[in-house]
């Protein structure tokens, strides 16, 4: 197997925790209270291959067509500390009946362990990461003129602003209505963001987002000195990414 390929789980017959099921490439699972989760498998050498890059469906209470999680990796290559690293995940075709929910992900060794996915410069350790997925509801100044919404996806707790984790929408609203003529000069129109509603709705299947991990070089700690690479997850070590739906919150 080579070190830089993701698997794809096999559906086999497992146990697993309470609140979780396994899924293959597409499989449903029904709601469970306030969290809903399902496993997706990546490096496990008795299971079928998958190029980097390539995303696996989840079924959620929320999203009945599905999620698409797509894991990114990356080979930092230097004279010393080389390192396969987990750089990112995406989340796309979310409903939009997910909206007022949030989303929390994490990945898992072969013993189900969480892995750690961003480093902060005193050395602790972000395991999981939660974000709120916003209701879009034509407020003043939430949407841009290319139809992105602002802050549709927010992290949730005491990450918010640490720029550990990095959370960004990658797909804009749906274009419902036709723009007011833009000057070529100063790009500004008639439209001052104030009737976003106007112009634009929240897609109903098509809502993604981008969830990347910014560790910092360790400046103190019992790992000082390690630069910044020391503190992303081994891919090597990855093996399940855990999703789960749950009830929003004003904490992680």
């Amino acid at each position: 197997m080579s070190l830089i390929e993701i698997e794809p789980e096999v559906t086999q017959k497992k146990k697993f925790p309470k609140g979780l099921l396994a899924i293959g490439l597409i499989s449903a699972i029904a709601s469970l209270g306030l969290a809903v989760g399902a496993l997706i498998s990546l490096n496990d050498a008795e299971r079928g291959r998958a190029e980097l890059g390539t995303g696996m469906i989840v079924v959620a209470a929320c999203d009945p067509d599905g999620i698409t999680v797509t894991p990114y990796q990356s080979f930092a290559n230097k004279e010393t500390g080389s390192k396969f690293t987990f750089n990112s995940i995406e989340l796309s075709g979310i409903s939009k009946l997910c909206a007022g929910k949030d989303f929390r992900l994490s990945v898992r060794d072969l013993q189900g362990d969480p892995l750690t996915l961003s480093t902060d410069a005193d050395g602790r350790a972000i395991t999981s990461v939660r974000i709120y997925f916003h209701e879009f509801t034509g407020a003043d100044n939430s949407v841009s003129l290319d139809g992105v919404l602002t802050d549709e996806f927010t992290l949730v707790g005491s990450d918010s602003a640490s720029g550990l984790i990095n959370v960004a929408a990658i797909h804009g609203l749906d274009q419902i209505q036709d723009l007011p003529n833009i000057d070529p000069d100063t790009g500004l129109s008639a439209w001052n963001l104030s009737s976003p509603a106007t112009f634009w709705a929240m897609s109903d299947s098509n809502n993604d987002v981008s969830i990347v991990f910014n560790p910092k070089a360790q400046t103190s700690g019992p790992n000082s000195g390690e630069d910044q690479i020391a503190g992303f997850a081994d891919s090597r070590s990855s093996y399940k990414i855990l999703l789960e739906s749950l009830d929003h919150s004003l904490t992680g």
